[in-house]
């Protein structure tokens, strides 16, 4: 035998197991026979499934009340597939938390304690009804999203970098009928990864820098 293949998935069933740190436990023993061997990757495959959405950072929603508080609503890391998951997200996590608002109205409500200082207006009978208040749609024949915002209730919302990138938005705050300016790019600013092997193989020109690196995935 001159070479053979070995496929080392990273899903293979040892406790533990993540896609940049692995291992997999080999049906047999390899016997290497007497003789020199070279080992190689020769090909590797990533499934496109890093998160699009609070890729580095955790990304988020923020409200900015007309009694002058400011809520900031976070997002999960997620994989975006299509453009009307972002609203169905950012349904979910406002409805989750008016619920929340909801649960701390009620919680005061039965305080029996002095009351706390505050620099602002209390507007938790208000906040519990956050859903009401916040709407985002996509417009397929457009391919842009709009806000609806209450003013009544809400200065404005603004949007983190990534969220912001996503939907297409020239700038972050959201008022009323907010309109994207530029098509949604579900992939969040990261197309691509670059595997790198420092040690394993020589740095490669990459554009204005160079890297050992030993795939590009996309």
């Amino acid at each position: 035998m001159t070479s053979f293949d070995v496929i080392l998935p990273s899903n293979s069933s040892i406790e533990g197991n993540k896609t940049n740190n692995f291992t997999v436990r080999l049906p047999r023993i390899i016997n290497f026979e007497s003789g020199r061997w070279d080992v190689a990757i020769t090909s590797l495959t990533y499934p496109r499934t890093w998160s699009t959405l609070s890729t580095v950072d955790t990304q988020f929603l923020q409200i900015n009340w007309q009694n002058g508080e400011k809520d900031k609503i976070y997002l999960p890391k997620v994989v975006l597939k299509k453009p009307m998951d972002i609203p169905d997200i950012l349904a979910g996590i406002i409805n989750q938390a008016t619920q929340d608002y909801a649960k701390a109205d009620n919680a005061l409500k039965n305080y029996k304690g002095p009351p706390e200082p505050r620099k602002t207006p209390y507007w938790g009978h208000v906040k519990r009804e956050t859903n009401k208040y916040i709407n985002v749609l996509y417009k397929e024949y457009d391919g842009e999203y709009q806000w609806t915002v209450e003013h009544k209730y809400i200065n404005s919302l603004k949007l983190s970098n990534q969220l912001q990138y996503n939907m297409g938005f020239k700038d972050a705050l959201i008022f009323n009928n907010s309109k994207s300016t530029y098509a949604c790019d579900l992939t969040g600013g990261y197309s691509m990864l670059q595997v790198v092997a420092p040690g394993l193989i020589n740095p490669v020109v990459i554009g204005d820098t160079s890297a050992p690196v030993l795939s590009l995935l996309v």
